[in-house]
């Protein structure tokens, strides 16, 4: 089957709970590297911040919580929690979480939008150029 198939007709390949594979974390991950508020900033360029009760399934999503993380698409999302994939592997994210000093913190949601379109008026430009 190809994939505008698959997609056209709901058809989603079957994912497994990351905790329930043989995935082994390793010492330094992506999320790892991109800590620094210049390299969030960066990565967020075609997000916004949203509610993900408000974001559609499969949405591409990015989230902070005590940690940047990169995300993925959203698959489910529950009162207290939501449910994201890579495609083949799907992981919990807890909608609110403990700080360091014990204090009830929530995550922050970031889901994609789509970069605008240059305007006309830029393409004008070019084409005198």
């Amino acid at each position: 089957m190809d994939q505008a198939w698959r997609t056209a007709y709901g058809y989603e390949p079957r994912t497994r709970r990351i905790a329930k594979s043989k995935y082994e974390r390793p010492e330094k991950t992506k999320t790892d590297e991109n800590q620094s508020e210049e390299k969030m900033k960066e990565l967020l360029a075609n997000y916004e911040e949203s509610d993900p009760s408000f974001i559609p399934y499969n949405t591409h999503i990015r989230y902070k919580n005590q940690k940047f993380c990169m995300g993925g698409l959203l698959k489910r999302c529950e009162k207290d929690y939501v449910v994201l994939s890579n495609g083949s592997l799907t992981w919990s994210v807890q909608r609110n979480y403990k700080g360091a000093d014990d204090a009830n913190l929530k995550t922050t949601f970031y889901k994609w939008k789509k970069p605008e379109p240059e305007s006309k008026e830029k393409d004008v430009d070019k084409n005198e150029k």
